[in-house]
């Protein structure tokens, strides 16, 4: 916690310093306006899900990709299911993504496999933050979507669990959730 003693009030300010790779990181994640608890979000797992197209949730679940871009805005924060997408990747499109993140984050071993159809397991999402301020903390970042959701600590489930994905942000059926959770890795 921070503190403001400007005009002899003392006003606690809530941050999350942090870093949101997996992979070493020299850029420290700073997000100031926003009480982060992840003992809560631990506790509370409402079972939203978000699809993405491999080889990006592979590439989220394996801490390489830490931001998604979407058109929308969303409250949601705390943990956020991974859903692969049911259309496979081809070898050249997973090849072309692996090459503009070898720039982005530097030499990085990818995985090998990309499951679709299929939950892969959760993540925290900490925050969606409107493009422009993206920009400000980062100048060269790879998502060009409106929005952006910022993700850390991915969570792989041992095995994947293959269910049909939905637009936007969407809930978990009740038994699907139980399942993932008790196959987390």
């Amino acid at each position: 916690m921070k503190t403001d003693t400007s005009e002899g009030v003392v006003i606690m300010k809530p941050e999350f310093l942090g870093n949101l790779k997996k992979y070493n990181s020299s850029i420290p994640i700073l997000w100031s306006n926003r009480l982060q608890d992840p003992s809560l979000q631990e506790m509370v797992d409402a079972g939203n899900c978000l699809s993405c197209n491999q080889p990006y949730a592979t590439l989220i679940m394996d801490g390489i990709k830490k931001f998604e871009g979407r058109s929308w805005y969303t409250a949601v924060r705390g943990r956020l299911w991974i859903h692969a997408g049911g259309k496979p990747p081809t070898l050249e499109f997973i090849s072309s993504v692996q090459i503009s993140y070898r720039h982005i984050i530097g030499d990085v071993e990818f995985p090998h496999n990309y499951p679709s159809g299929a939950l892969l397991g959760c993540v925290d999402l900490l925050d969606c933050i409107p493009q422009e301020e993206y920009l400000e903390l980062y100048p060269n970042g790879e998502v060009a979507d409106p929005y952006v959701l910022v993700l850390a600590n991915p969570q792989l489930l041992r095995t994947p669990i293959p269910i049909q994905g939905k637009s936007k942000i969407f809930k978990l059926d009740g038994h699907v959730l139980q399942a993932a959770k008790k196959v987390l890795a």
